[in-house]
């Protein structure tokens, strides 16, 4: 996890220009753009969510639970395309993501962020 982590960010900060495709023959553009923020946290009691915290529940075992941990659910990557020609007219179109949608249980207690459609245009 720690390299995914790090690869990602060199990857974000060695690149300032979107990724672009391009059809010369239909005139057709596609770029993809990209945002990765990540978060550090700390709880030093029981909560019902470790990054988004809304309440405290009541210690297993009668001890609590202290957490550490990080995480890229608020990185947002957004996609955009351009026929300059359909149908008599322009299409253009936008996707924007990120992965706040909620979390998708695995085994061994870990979770993974889902992605969540911000807008789609």
């Amino acid at each position: 996890m720690r390299l995914l982590m790090a690869s990602l960010f060199v990857a974000a900060a060695s690149s300032t220009r979107p990724l672009i495709a391009q059809d010369s023959a239909q005139g057709m553009e596609a770029s993809v753009h990209g945002l990765i923020l990540m978060n550090a946290f700390h709880t030093t009691k029981d909560v019902n969510n470790s990054d988004v915290p809304q309440f405290a529940i009541p210690p297993v075992g009668g001890t609590a639970r202290s957490t550490s941990s990080a995480t890229v659910r608020q990185s947002r990557v957004r996609a955009i395309a351009l026929v300059p020609e359909f149908a008599g007219g322009a299409l253009t179109g936008e996707l924007d993501v990120d992965f706040f949608g909620g979390q998708q249980p695995s085994s061994g207690g870990r979770t993974f962020p889902l992605i969540r459609i911000r807008r789609v245009r």
